[in-house]
């Protein structure tokens, strides 16, 4: 899992215009915040 530091960090190593660490961090932030609605809701 990526912590959010290591996402600007990431990024600066890719190519240009990429994209790729960022869309892993908000496909990774979108899964997160699903499990944690599930759980609150009881799942």
């Amino acid at each position: 899992m990526l912590a959010a530091s290591e996402v600007g960090r990431l990024e600066q190593q890719e190519p240009p215009a990429r994209g790729i660490v960022r869309a892993m961090w908000a496909a990774q932030a979108t899964a997160s915040e699903t499990d944690e609605v599930l759980v609150q809701h009881g799942g």
